[in-house]
């Protein structure tokens, strides 16, 4: 299911600390799942940065380029993650160079290193 809606600081800012109080009432199982997945994603972006503004920069720049891109709620959540695994790293650029050469430079691992090299431009 792609993205509808791009977010601002603000509402990313308000998502995290909302997530801080866990729950997801009235929802199907498989909403719960995204929901997990996605909280989960949010959370390990929030503890690499140790940085409110800086996570909800984060957010904003996947969540509305995966909207621009009319991208899938797996995208978001797989580059929600790479992006806490980057920061918690300090490493970016080189597990973006990572991906491309394990996936021997397919067309699909350089669109997403594209995505990735673009998505503060946004």
């Amino acid at each position: 299911m792609p993205i509808s809606q791009p977010l601002d600081i603000e509402q990313a800012r308000n998502l995290l600390l909302f997530l801080s109080i866990d729950g997801a009432v009235g929802v199907t199982y498989t909403e719960q799942v995204y929901y997990a997945q996605f909280t989960k994603a949010l959370k390990d972006i929030r503890a690499a940065t140790l940085d409110l503004q800086q996570s909800a920069e984060i957010i904003v720049a996947v969540i509305n380029q995966g909207c621009k891109l009319a991208k899938s709620t797996e995208w978001i959540n797989r580059e929600l993650l790479f992006e806490a695994q980057a920061v918690c790293l300090n490493m970016r650029n080189e597990l973006m160079l990572s991906a491309v050469r394990h996936a021997h430079g397919s067309d699909i691992a350089l669109d997403l290193y594209n995505e990735r090299l673009s998505r503060y431009d946004f």
